[in-house]
């Protein structure tokens, strides 16, 4: 078995460690596992994973391996450690196989540096890319990546750019995660993209010309400049799932002065509310069920003096119950909620 985990992907892997380290699991289920590599479509399709996770966690020790798989997809896409809470995004991305794994070769940015994307995750609001940079020498732990002139294009069109204060039709905030070391030589880094609204995309293009690498201690000293030697471009045919994506949208029932409700849409990651406010301080609470549902406000544009805010809420749409949803203000005011009127909420087009 350790004669073929040279070639398979960071899953498989969680799979074949385990098993070499437990003795205690069934000839049938081991020889099972010891097959993946040569199943090219499990690499594709995480849900191949998951059914032999299933397989195994009748086992006391399988328990042990789903909770690997877990804290897995958490330290990768989790983003609680810098105080942002996204955890219906990784619950999708975790149990509802709601990620795209790229499969692709380094692409080389000079004689010392190579680069590439590693996974991808695409919804209504959000995008979500793992960067994988690998060098010919050690990297400082410290050190992290940057790419200052990273431009997004979607089927031709620009839905993000580093480098230029343009505002295109989709509002967006992004950041940056550390991801944890996967050695000397190698540094990762998750790309968040939360927008006002993305449009169905069938061909997606992540462009750069320059990367760097900074110390997260002192980031303005002791950058190391990765000069490309010409402009580099993944392109990346995105998955069905996210292109053919299924959403509710609803309407809410409103009349005021302070803000204006431009969005309201529940997908597989999540409850999402675009507002556009004259008061910063303007939030809503979601009851749903019965339940209530606490907000995550995120500054996406300002319009003269107007904010716009993305507010979301850990409820997918698996989970909304149409008949009983409802909205509160700040000032306490209800506001109801419904499905777009003449239309079946899924698979429309805003």
């Amino acid at each position: 078995m350790k004669q073929q985990k040279d070639n398979i992907d960071e899953i498989d892997r969680l799979l074949y460690d385990y098993f070499e380290k437990n003795d205690n699991i069934p000839e049938k289920t081991a020889k099972v596992i010891s097959k993946t590599p040569h199943r090219k479509k499990i690499r594709n399709n995480l849900s191949k994973v998951a059914v032999l996770i299933l397989t195994i966690s009748v086992l006391t020790t399988g328990v042990v391996l789903a909770k690997e798989i877990t804290n897995f997809f958490k330290d990768l896409f989790g983003l609680s450690s810098i105080g942002i809470n996204n955890d219906s995004v990784v619950s999708a991305i975790e149990n509802k196989d709601y990620i795209q794994n790229i499969e692709m070769n380094y692409i080389k940015l000079n004689d010392e540096f190579s680069i590439k994307i590693d996974y991808l995750m695409l919804d209504d609001i959000n995008l979500y890319a793992v960067f994988s940079l690998k060098s010919e020498s050690e990297i400082k732990p410290n050190y992290r990546i940057a790419i200052p002139d990273l431009k997004i294009v979607a089927d031709g069109n620009v839905i993000y750019n580093a480098s230029s204060g343009v505002n295109y039709s989709v509002y967006t905030a992004t950041g940056w995660h550390r991801i944890k070391n996967e050695g000397n030589n190698k540094r990762r880094e998750l790309l968040f993209l939360t927008s006002s609204g993305l449009p169905r995309i069938e061909k997606i293009q992540f462009q750069f010309s320059n990367v760097a690498l900074y110390n997260d201690t002192s980031p303005n000293n002791k950058q190391i400049e990765i000069n490309c030697d010409e402009e580099k471009i993944i392109n990346i045919d995105v998955m069905e799932k996210f292109i053919d994506r299924e959403r509710l949208i609803f309407n809410v029932s409103s009349s005021s002065d302070i803000y204006d409700i431009s969005k309201f849409i529940s997908t597989e990651t999540g409850t999402y509310i675009i507002i556009k406010t004259i008061s910063p301080e303007i939030n809503l609470e979601l009851i749903n069920n019965n339940n209530l549902y606490q907000s995550q406000k995120r500054l996406l544009a300002l319009e003269g003096d107007k904010y716009i805010f993305i507010i979301q809420y850990n409820l997918d749409k698996d989970n909304v119950s149409e008949d009983n949803l409802q909205l509160k203000d700040t000032m306490r005011n209800s506001l109801k909620v419904y499905p777009k009127e003449g239309v079946n909420p899924l698979f429309e087009e805003d």
